[in-house]
Order: C-alpha cells, then structure tokens, then sequence
C-alpha cells in the first residue's frame, strides 16, 4: 500500500504500550510505522480478507488454491477439536494448572470458532466464483446465439445473474 505525500494527514493519541507494539511490528515486517497502521486498518475494513489469510498470509491465486484452504482448514479444524476434546477430558498431557487450562481450553474454542468462520468465507467465495463463471458462460452464449441483440424475449446473462443471487441471498422481490 503505498502512501502519496498530497494523502490527508492527522494527529491521534495512542498508548505508549499499543505504540511500542505496532513499531516491533512493522519492523519485523519490514514495514513503516505508518504502512503498518494502515496495513491493519485494512484488514479491518476488509475483514474477510483477514480471516482468510492472517496478518501475512498469501492470498489463494485461484479456485484450487481456495479449494486447497478449504481441504486444510477442514482438517485443521478436526485435529483442534480433537484436542479441545482431551483437554476437557482431562486426557491432554500438560503441566498447566487447572486455571491455565480452563484458559488454554476457552483460547482453543476460540480457534476453532475463528477457523470455522474462516471456512465459511471461503466456501462462500468458491461459491461466489462459480456463480461469476456461470454468468460468463451465460454471456458467452448470449453473444454467439444473439450477436444483434435479443429479438425474441428471452431472458438475458444479466437477468440469469439476478435471479441466481436472488435464489441464494434470498432475497426475491427486492431491488
């Protein structure tokens, strides 16, 4: 994200601790203090992004990618649950105290509810592929069968496309 000189600037207060924080930061990146601000600024406003791929996390290039994060996920998913299990069982071999695991046990939950989320988007987005490839296709079509325009009332890519997001958002009737 680059940063032009003519951008807006502004003064805010910020805690000294959560200052020293965001500097260890964007030095381990290799950040400035500003590109790391703003770096999470981002993730914020583009939450879903973040869930995805974390603070460095590559961005999937493509559906098999996606599908790829989709495969691990599930089965990250599986193993953090099976040791959520042993650990409220009891059966988890650690030298924790029984006040750091009820700790450690309400963080995994927590994990786990942060991957189940992150599967979720990108199951959606899979989805929200495919349905972009079938309104390609549908145009495709469109223009082979109909290099003039429509002479014979069918329905077009565009109206195929809003019917499809209607069908899933269901949201039938709404402009």
């Amino acid at each position: 994200m680059k940063q032009r000189h003519d951008d807006p600037q502004f003064k805010f207060r910020i805690p000294l601790e959560m200052k020293e924080r965001l500097e260890a930061a964007a030095k381990e990146k290799g950040r400035t203090l500003t590109a790391e601000i703003l770096q999470r600024l981002a993730w914020t406003l583009d939450n879903h992004r973040y869930i995805l791929h974390g603070p460095d996390g590559p961005e999937p290039s493509g559906p098999e990618d996606a599908l790829g994060a989709i495969t691990n996920t599930e089965m990250l998913i599986v193993l953090e649950q099976e040791t959520l299990g042993e650990m409220e069982a009891g059966t988890y071999q650690t030298t924790l105290s029984p006040r750091e695991m009820a700790g450690a046990i309400a963080m995994q939950k927590i994990h786990i509810a942060r991957l189940k989320e992150k599967l979720s988007v990108l199951k959606k987005n899979i989805f929200e592929e495919k349905i972009r490839a079938r309104i390609e296709e549908a145009n495709r079509e469109w223009d082979l069968k109909y290099p003039d325009g429509n002479g014979d009332g069918s329905i077009s890519p565009w109206d195929a496309a809003v019917a499809e997001w209607d069908r899933v958002h269901g949201n039938k009737g709404k402009k």
